[in-house]
């Protein structure tokens, strides 16, 4: 049996992380979104390009902190498939805001790994409850 990670255990390996960052257990560097993020990343959110390079993963994130309280990705995602550099996933992104609004965005994602890391992710989602508006990075 391989040691490499499948495509699904290192996007589920970047949600943990992430997590941790939404709920203030770990802090937010440029370094640990290296660890997690291909330096030519992307993210496309209902057909919108939303961030570009390792770079525009953090001010993505950074967005996020400065707007939101709190944030977390359910998992294990609801239902996730893997095959070779590809991964998808459902899961629900719950979050609270600096004003106590809290929202839940339902997604659908497709996503693929390069070097151990998320390459690209392409996202469906429905939103309810607060909105929050993050910028195009990158």
């Amino acid at each position: 049996m391989s040691s490499e990670k499948s495509a699904i255990d290192i996007i589920q390996t970047a949600f943990a992380w992430f997590n941790d960052v939404g709920a203030g257990r770990t802090p937010l560097t440029r370094e640990a979104v290296a660890l997690h993020f291909h330096p030519e990343a992307s993210i496309m959110i209902d057909t919108e390009m939303k961030g570009v390079g390792a770079e525009g993963m953090y001010l993505r994130f950074k967005e996020m902190q400065e707007k939101l309280e709190h944030w977390e990705a359910t998992q294990p995602f609801d239902v996730c498939l893997t095959d070779g550099d590809k991964a998808a996933g459902h899961y629900q992104y719950r979050f609270t805001d600096k004003q106590g609004g809290q929202g839940v965005i339902d997604i659908v994602s497709i996503w693929s790994v390069r070097d151990g890391k998320v390459y690209r992710t392409i996202e469906n989602a429905t939103y309810m409850g607060a909105e929050i508006l993050l910028a195009t990075h990158g």
